[in-house]
């Protein structure tokens, strides 16, 4: 992809790169788009939140942030409660991925390793060839080796990227993209060589403001029809939505943003509409995050029941970050503990 087609976005984006970690060769290029259009009076709370998508191989993207507060059991208060304070019941948090990182040979080892060593914890990840599925009908070689790695493990679901740039991109052309995706699927047919299909599709730059309702039905119902193979839809808005927006979709990122952004809102149940039932279809990303903050992080995601998380010291998703395996470890731990 000549980088004319990509550069004009790249003004309004981070500017600095966050270094590789050792071992893992990487390469990278972060872009972004124009900032949303302020919609309505919550927007300056939102503001800095930042956007990300994949570039042309071997170039990657960067991404951001979700969390949520703590709510308190009553229960002790009850006639027949004991002494303690009752725990609610705990969440099993799934690992989010947004991997934006160009397949080369060894560049998603540290996913499937970390895979392999935890088959009891869930994987939900989120593939960008080319801010979408591209323009062949294909990815290419090196996607189809990787992902058909990726495919072998059972504790993996995968999503395939679509961007819809705040409900303003035509929906013709996204429905394109999900077409596209469904070519996938439709290659990776049982007794086919490579296996490279999706089962669903994450929508970013998704809109909060409830006045895109519609934009939002459509593209949910549109995904439903036109995925064979599971047809989940996880949308990114990167901070908290209107309520009505979790009956058009299985995940719904509430939270996209810095470790400093976080630790400012409290978590990711600020401006948070609904309850548990909702809590247990979101999901938080969260970059730039010191390695001795990131169990706090962890933590708070858990005791709030919230679906799923992502954590890097990196400041955009460029790699694996320093504190992977750890953080993973962590997660997997607390699924163990839940069991």
């Amino acid at each position: 992809m000549p980088f004319r087609s990509f550069l004009h976005a790249v003004h309004d984006r981070m500017s600095s790169r966050s270094p590789s970690p050792a071992g893992t060769a990487i390469a990278s290029t972060t872009k972004s788009s124009p900032s949303p259009k302020p919609q309505d009076s919550t927007s300056n709370l939102y503001s800095r939140r930042s956007k990300s998508r994949s570039p042309a191989p071997p170039h990657h993207v960067s991404k951001q942030i979700i969390t949520p507060p703590a709510s308190r059991d009553t229960s002790a208060t009850r006639p027949d409660a004991s002494p303690q304070r009752q725990r609610r019941p705990r969440r099993r948090l799934r690992v989010q991925v947004p991997l934006y990182i160009y397949p080369t040979a060894n560049a998603w080892e540290p996913l499937f390793i970390a895979m392999a060593a935890h088959p009891d914890l869930q994987f939900d990840i989120v593939v960008n060839p080319f801010n979408g599925p591209g323009p062949d009908a294909l990815p290419d070689e090196n996607y189809i080796a990787q992902m058909t790695r990726l495919r072998q493990h059972s504790n993996v679901t995968v999503y395939g990227y679509v961007h819809i740039s705040w409900a303003e991109r035509s929906l013709e052309d996204v429905l394109n993209d999900v077409r596209a995706y469904e070519g996938w699927n439709t290659a990776s047919q049982p007794g086919a060589d490579k296996d490279i299909h999706v089962d669903g599709i994450f929508v970013d730059e998704a809109p909060y403001h409830p006045r895109s309702m519609g934009y939002m039905s459509s593209l949910h119902a549109h995904i439903r029809r036109t995925l064979s193979r599971g047809a989940l839809v996880w949308t990114n808005p990167g901070c908290p939505v209107a309520a009505a927006y979790y009956n058009h979709a299985d995940r719904i990122t509430a939270f996209e943003a810095s470790f400093a952004d976080w630790d400012e809102r409290g978590g990711f149940l600020q401006g948070f509409e609904g309850g548990s039932k909702e809590k247990r279809k979101t999901g938080v990303m969260v970059h730039s995050c010191p390695r001795e903050k990131v169990a706090d992080v962890l933590a708070t995601c858990k005791e709030e029941g919230a679906d799923g998380v992502f954590v890097t010291d990196l400041r955009g998703y460029e790699g694996w970050g320093r504190g992977w395996a750890e953080w993973v470890r962590i997660v997997a731990d607390e699924v163990e503990a839940a069991s």
